[in-house]
């Protein structure tokens, strides 16, 4: 009783959440996102059949072509311990496509498979060294614990998870 109850519960207060979307100012992913952070690696195991583990939220990606050590960050960075792969998964709440973030992205994902993973950890000791948060990065470090599965890292995927009515968007954009 006790489990449907908090089922229940979890389900109005995703329908409030999501409900909001529409309302300007509104920042629906900021809001949704810590709450689906409990669950994510679980739930993306389940839809990929593999054996995810979280490794980080607000994963810093330090932007191409620049001199300087500015980042993006993904929403979150997973290790997909089946495939020996990372997944960066990037969460949507409305229809909107940002091309270049996806393009980022992908372009990350490629340099993964041709020279591995080790620069992610490199990027972000960078970043650590020009920022004033160095214990937020070290945070960040950490949850890279151990270095090796980054080392050995040769693949990676991009997701992005996305309201249902999104969706046909989504898959034309990437079939391009």
């Amino acid at each position: 009783m006790y489990e449907q109850a908090e089922t229940t519960f979890v389900e109005a207060l995703m329908q409030h959440i999501i409900g909001q979307v529409t309302i300007p100012k509104v920042q629906v992913e900021r809001v949704v996102g810590p709450i689906l952070g409990m669950f994510i690696a679980r739930a993306l195991s389940a839809k990929l059949e593999a054996n995810l583990a979280m490794i980080c939220a607000e994963f810093p990606l330090r932007k191409q072509d620049r001199q300087d050590w500015e980042s993006s960050n993904i929403d979150w960075l997973l290790y997909n311990r089946t495939d020996e792969e990372l997944v960066f998964l990037e969460l949507k709440t409305t229809g909107a496509i940002n091309k270049d973030q996806a393009q980022f992205y992908l372009s990350l994902a490629t340099e993964i498979r041709e020279v591995g993973s080790a620069f992610l950890l490199k990027s972000v000791d960078g970043i650590s060294k020009a920022s004033r948060a160095k214990k937020k990065y070290a945070a960040v470090l950490a949850c890279m614990q151990p270095h090796e599965r980054f080392s050995n890292c040769n693949e990676a995927k991009l997701v992005y998870l996305v309201p249902k009515w999104t969706a046909k968007t989504w898959t034309t954009f990437f079939k391009r």
